[in-house]
């Protein structure tokens, strides 16, 4: 990295570039997404495009995005409780609504709620590029009024922690946003508490809820977990967590890009089971195991990271009793039940669910928004692996049937049959194309015979 790069940044220059803007398209009709799509990467936009809430919901799970450009109608949800949604869960997001169907009372509880702007359709697409770039000259200040509140707007929003270089935005976590930065010329990644959470907290209270997860993490060292160097408050009771650096893409990217093989698909999946039985032996659950939360070194080093829905267990009352706020796709059945409890088997479920989808590139369960998916992960049984990749290996298939049982009895009471078989699937299988043995180890020998 030059030094010109390294250069202590202002508080303009944090996020002003729309040329480093992620945008997602929710738009309905599919031949004015794809124009629309085109125009914005012409323009070095970086875009995805989805067509129904559920899909909004998936994209935000994996990837922070910068704006979101929708329509008024789509579908799976109103308009308005789709701006809600957003402005809690990513506040410093601009959204920019296109309204089929435009009237007063619509345009004016948006914008209270916080969109950018209500435009009537049909709108040309220049004008949509230009009003995207006006938005994102106005998320900087969005941003620091999320991160800092109170805080006048022409003050670099680092001042408060001295030393620190910041070199740019890498994305908003369950509980704070997170910059990679630079101290001594060294690499590390900063996490600043997001103060739109708990507004009935003040700073303290608030802070005290962050640095849990530095509190975790500070007492678990593990190559496959992200390692803890310093946190606590700054001068100004700023709560910060400054943690190790991963230069490397999350596992969102690697399925979706699909260029790794069976071999390495089972190296990734051994690492994060061992990051995952680790943390239970030291009597943490993760409560959010997801492809956006594993990150992937180019070597392939899997780092487990946020742990900021992380819970300790009581070893008096193994089973906790606070349920899982985690992302739904990846939920297991007993965290949507209000009188279930749920210990490490809901983990184990999560887990499940990201390895069917590493293997075989889909998720498990599926519905348009929250109901849906409560009903496909507590009732329907999943296609079959094989069915959707006719050479995944069998032995893959019966560890994740097993790690998928609905019952939490039904599933392995811990990973370490699971972490042994691939062990040993990975010195035995082809790293060119995927082999379909009739059961390697004796381990898994019973048929998965509730596959849908």
């Amino acid at each position: 990295m030059t030094d010109a790069m390294t250069t202590k940044l202002t508080d303009t220059q944090v996020i002003s570039e729309h040329r480093d803007a992620r945008v997602l398209l929710a738009i309905r009709d599919e031949e004015i997404r794809k124009d629309l799509k085109k125009s914005f990467v012409k323009k070095d936009f970086e875009v995805n495009d989805v067509q129904n809430v559920w899909e909004v919901f998936e994209a935000l799970i994996d990837y922070t995005f910068d704006l979101l450009i929708t329509d008024s109608n789509i579908p799976g949800t109103t308009c308005e409780e789709l701006v809600k949604y957003c402005t809690k869960r990513h506040p410093a997001m601009q959204i920019i609504v296109i309204a089929h169907d435009s009237n007063i009372s619509e345009a004016v509880a948006i914008t209270k709620l916080g969109a950018f702007n209500y435009l009537d359709a049909p709108v040309d697409t220049k004008t949509i590029i230009s009003q995207a770039r006006t938005a994102l000259i106005e998320k900087k200040d969005k941003l620091i009024k999320n991160l800092i509140p109170n805080m006048a707007i022409n003050k670099n929003i680092f001042k408060f922690l001295p030393n620190l270089d910041v070199i740019k935005k890498l994305g908003t976590g369950s509980t704070g946003i997170v910059f990679q930065v630079k101290k001594n010329n060294a690499n590390y990644a900063l996490k600043i508490l997001r103060s739109d959470l708990a507004p009935e907290m003040n700073q303290l209270q608030r802070g005290g809820r962050f640095l849990s997860e530095a509190k975790i993490l500070s007492n678990i060292k593990h190559s496959n977990i992200v390692e803890i160097y310093d946190y606590g408050f700054s001068d100004n009771y700023m709560p910060y967590i400054l943690m190790e650096f991963i230069n490397g893409k999350p596992l969102t990217k690697i399925i979706k890009k699909n260029s790794i093989n069976l071999k390495e698909r089972l190296k990734i999946f051994v690492q994060i089971c061992k990051a995952i039985q680790f943390i239970h032996k030291n009597k943490v659950l993760h409560r959010d195991i997801k492809p956006g939360n594993i990150m992937i070194s180019d070597d392939l080093t899997v780092k487990l990271t946020d742990f900021g829905l992380a819970h300790i267990i009581d070893m008096h009352n193994p089973i906790s009793e606070i349920k899982i706020s985690g992302s739904p796709a990846y939920m297991s059945p007993e965290a949507f039940s209000e009188t279930d409890t749920i210990d490490h088997h809901s983990d184990i479920f999560s887990l499940g669910i990201l390895g069917y989808e590493l293997f075989t590139g889909e998720k498990p369960f599926f519905g348009n928004n929250i109901p849906e998916m409560r009903h496909s992960i507590c009732n329907i049984k999943p296609i079959a692996p094989s069915k959707i990749c006719p050479s995944i290996n069998i032995e893959i298939e019966h560890i994740l049937h097993e790690m998928l049982a609905k019952k939490p009895k039904n599933r392995f009471n811990n990973l370490k049959k699971i972490i042994t078989s691939a062990e040993n699937l990975v010195s035995t299988v082809s790293p060119k194309k995927y082999k379909k043995p009739k059961g390697f180890f004796g381990i898994f020998k019973r048929k998965s015979n509730n596959w849908a």
